[in-house]
């Protein structure tokens, strides 16, 4: 499979799927885990409750924003990819 068919495979699945996945889920969550575990781990601060709402919250409304960065770009690559392949 070529970029060019990678790209337009993620883009065909759409927008609201990509900042979903993307964004929220492998950004978002993932992030708020690692920030819990760096907290726990490094800083050795014990987690509350309030933590973990705060940071399963946050970093997934943060995930919103990244994906919609991130969809962006990814469209401007392939709207790229593809004038330079009809060239």
């Amino acid at each position: 499979m070529t970029s060019n068919d990678r790209l337009a495979k993620i883009i065909a699945g759409g927008r609201k799927r990509y900042i979903i996945v993307y964004g929220v889920l492998l950004w978002g969550l993932l992030t708020a885990v690692f920030a819990l575990a760096l907290q726990q781990l490094y800083f050795k601060r014990p987690i509350h409750i309030a933590d973990i709402v705060f940071a399963f919250i946050v970093f997934p409304v943060c995930g919103i924003l990244f994906g919609v960065l991130m969809w962006a770009r990814l469209k401007a690559r392939y709207h790229a990819t593809m004038v330079q392949s009809a060239k």
